[in-house]
């Protein structure tokens, strides 16, 4: 009797304690650092047979949404082009879906359909070297993988990073996060198609690396190019 009452209480223990069930892994949470206020700024470029485009993406997390009982990041995205009229954006950040770390897993998804899933995998945050994520199936494949662990250098420092990629027989394209910053860089290429998303600066937790400011004070007014300038007479004559 002793020895059954000694197992219920071992099992009451474990799963009455959430932090020893389901610890919250923070150093690989600290890939996607979601706070709100946190700001990212990246430079993209777009190369296509058929056009080009190049310009500057911000993304502030703006606040949070519950979920279906799962609680969201939400952010506003500014975008600036600066030359030709395409551009492009990561997997990470595409269509400017609300994303989560699942703290069990440490799982990033996007509120976003999948199949018969109402949020779609992006990366295992708590990926290792090797290891291989299902993610929703589009033409580059249903799976990335984790295939380079080797620190990177950027805003004079050399970060923790983590890179997913996905290849096939069109293309593939590469996703990586450094530790303590988040998305750093996104790289794509398929047939004739190259995307290319390169971090500039950005604000984590109140510390600012490398410039933000690249878009403040820019406003596009309109992308429509004039035929033709024409100088009218000045009225009234302001000399007269």
């Amino acid at each position: 009797m002793k020895f059954i009452t000694l197992i219920l209480l071992s099992v009451w223990l474990l799963f009455s304690n959430p932090e020893k069930s389901f610890a919250w892994d923070s150093t690989a949470a600290k890939y996607m650092p979601l706070q709100v206020g946190n700001v990212w700024v990246f430079g993209t470029s777009y190369t296509y047979p058929f056009g080009y485009g190049s310009g500057y993406d911000r993304y502030i997390i703006s606040g949070t949404q519950l979920i279906n009982g799962m609680v969201f990041y939400i952010f506003d995205h500014t975008h600036i082009q600066i030359s030709g009229t395409y551009s492009c954006s990561s997997r990470l950040f595409s269509g400017d879906y609300p994303i989560r770390i699942d703290s069990i897993n440490m799982y990033l998804y996007k509120n976003t359909v999948c199949g018969s899933s109402t949020e779609a995998l992006v990366d295992s945050l708590a990926s290792k070297f090797r290891d291989s994520s299902v993610i929703c199936p589009d033409f580059l494949g249903s799976k990335t993988t984790l295939n380079d662990t080797s620190n990177f250098y950027i805003f004079n420092s050399y970060f923790k990073a983590k890179k997913f990629a996905t290849v096939n027989i069109n293309g593939g394209y590469d996703q990586t996060y450094l530790e303590g910053i988040g998305p750093v860089r996104y790289y794509y290429s398929v047939s004739n198609e190259l995307c290319n998303n390169y971090l500039k600066g950005c604000i984590i937790n109140g510390v600012v690396f490398g410039d933000t400011s690249i878009i403040v004070g820019i406003n596009q007014i309109d992308t429509e190019i004039p035929e033709e300038i024409e100088l009218s007479q000045n009225y009234p004559n302001p000399f007269n």
